[in-house]
């Protein structure tokens, strides 16, 4: 039974509680539906849960069915996965995903986030669990029940709904994101190299092997969800914690195995440590179709070369190999020479890498693999290679942001230095603020100690303003210095802190809106005009803050 429909009150009742509540009442209504959306609204554990006292609630922009969806949502608890099945079933499948989104007045990013929150908590611990089970049956079953919802919800997906496969996959992904970013990061750039190397062995985008390549190096380390965050960064596990860092592949394969469009993704999963002799025998037992084969040679592959050639926390300095001994190794492996050769022509164009993107990626799934990508960028487009730097605090800020400043650059992709690639935005800006007469008060500023990661962060607002100014014609850099100089003599420094707050829009960073301006600019289409966290809305909040500023006493 529904929160709110445990207890009929009458509407002389319900707008006593309101009344008592100080809840004001606006719009124009029906007698009937007024009525209905009073007693709804004057139940005591709505007015508590969504915290109403002293709100004013328009009336007319509320349906009653609307406002119950909501307080499902709300009290849904620890299985929202389930309510977003029923809804769905009643609702009539997948494709009516949009309209219960719209009718409960919630985002599909923010839908999602929950969703992975709720799919983080059902596989906690996991993989300590699955350990003891005296057999794989009984391991896969544990699994299967622990995560039943979410497996439902996604054999909801109605055929060839591929927008809902790519909601499922963004659950996954942000719970991956949420749990350990550098498996995030790991899974985008496997899923990014095994698209190139497929389509460098032959397969077209179109084909249906080639999606399921993608997705399989996308959803490769899914099972590692059920292991602690801890353990996955620890460099020199103990023996037990080896044995839970194994179980991460038989998690895999039990969590994903039940997703009916995922039958022909699973084995390619399942087989890509089949060069590797520590993972549960059963793992490499089985007969693959030769797709499948195709599919996990090229994963072994991929997985296997970013894993020797990245840094990340687990690993010692000393585990961290150069693109040939990497090569090597996995060659000594007996890994697939096609897939080899075929990953040395992927990683020999170096700063021509992300041209496929177009051919290879579409853009909802750009969103997916961005984590990676980003991470390619640093490393095949804008490589970091020593060079002393002057300021290394604001200099250390830009290059770890230096793929948005490259897609904000809209700069040919060649390969560059990111100490020359962070000058030269330096210079842009230090150029412009001349121009404004302003050089003399940002040199100021840096000299009075401000601190240097700040300035880091100002440039890059000050780059970003530069280029919508290009963009859009606007005159957002003039506006965003003065600013910035005018509340850098206030007294109190939290005014400054504000702005830039406002200003860095990073907040918006895990919203569909910013994951879309991040697509299209790698896509090279027109991004200037997306919601939000697009040029447009940052020459909006330059707008609202230089006026803001006017009215406390910067003057023209």
């Amino acid at each position: 039974m529904r929160i709110g429909e445990k207890r009929i009150f009458s509407t002389a009742a319900a707008l006593g509680r309101l009344v008592t509540a100080r809840v004001k009442l606006t719009g124009c209504l029906e007698a009937g539906q007024l009525a209905a959306k009073i007693r709804l609204l004057g139940n005591p554990e709505i007015i508590r849960n969504y915290e109403l006292r002293g709100t004013t609630i328009n009336l007319s922009a509320i349906s009653v069915q609307s406002f119950r969806d909501q307080l499902d949502l709300k009290g849904g608890g620890d299985n929202i996965t389930g309510w977003l099945v029923d809804k769905l079933k009643v609702y009539g499948g997948s494709s009516q995903l949009e309209k219960i989104l719209q009718r409960i007045g919630i985002s599909r990013s923010q839908l999602e986030q929950l969703l992975a929150e709720e799919l983080l908590r059902q596989t906690n611990n996991l993989a300590a669990k699955t350990l003891v089970c005296s057999d794989k049956e009984s391991a896969a079953a544990l699994v299967q029940h622990q995560v039943k919802d979410f497996i439902e919800l996604a054999n909801l997906s109605e055929a060839g709904d591929a927008d809902f496969v790519n909601f499922i996959a963004n659950i996954m992904t942000k719970a991956t994101q949420k749990h350990h970013p550098a498996t995030a990061v790991h899974s985008g750039v496997v899923a990014f190299y095994s698209a190139e190397m497929a389509a460098a062995m032959g397969l077209s985008p179109d084909d249906k092997l080639f999606q399921r390549i993608k997705t399989a190096g996308l959803l490769h380390d899914i099972g590692k969800l059920g292991l602690d965050p801890d353990i996955l960064d620890r460099p020199e596990p103990a023996p037990q914690e080896k044995l839970l860092l194994d179980e991460h592949l038989a998690l895999s394969v039990y969590l994903l195995s039940e997703i009916r469009w995922l039958k022909n993704v699973v084995p390619i999963i399942q087989h890509h440590h089949d060069n590797k002799k520590n993972y549960p025998v059963w793992l490499r037992e089985g007969e693959l179709t030769a797709e499948a084969r195709f599919g996990a040679k090229i994963l072994i592959v991929a997985d296997g070369f970013d894993g020797m050639t990245s840094k990340r926390p687990y690993k010692l300095a000393r585990n961290v190999y150069s693109r040939e001994q990497a090569l090597a190794i996995l060659g000594e492996e007996g890994c697939d020479r096609g897939a080899l050769d075929a990953l040395k022509s992927v990683i020999g164009k170096a700063e021509k890498h992300i041209y496929g993107l177009k051919i290879n990626f579409s853009q909802n799934e750009l969103t997916l693999v961005w984590y990676g990508i980003e991470h390619i960028i640093k490393k095949s487009v804008l490589p970091s290679e020593g060079g002393g730097q002057a300021n290394p605090d604001a200099d250390g800020y830009l290059r770890k942001e230096r793929p948005l400043l490259w897609l904000l650059s809209g700069r040919q992709l060649i390969k560059e230095n990111a100490a020359k690639f962070i000058a030269d935005i330096k210079n842009e800006v230090m150029g412009r603020l001349n121009d404004e007469n302003l050089l003399a008060k940002f040199t100021t500023m840096k000299a009075a100690a401000m601190d240097d990661l700040f300035m880091g962060v100002l440039f890059k607002i000050l780059y970003r303003a530069l280029k919508a100014d290009e963009r859009l014609n606007s005159n957002s850099f003039a506006k965003a210095a003065r600013v910035i100089a005018y509340y850098s003599e206030d007294a109190d420094p939290s005014r400054l802190a504000e702005v830039v707050d406002q200003l860095r829009l990073e907040e918006k960073q895990s919203s569909e809106e910013y994951f879309r301006w991040i697509s299209l600019s790698l896509l090279g289409e027109d991004a200037t005009q997306v919601p939000l966290v697009g040029e447009g809305a940052f020459v909006t909040a330059v707008d609202e803050i230089f006026a803001k500023a006017k009215a406390n006493g910067l003057t023209d």
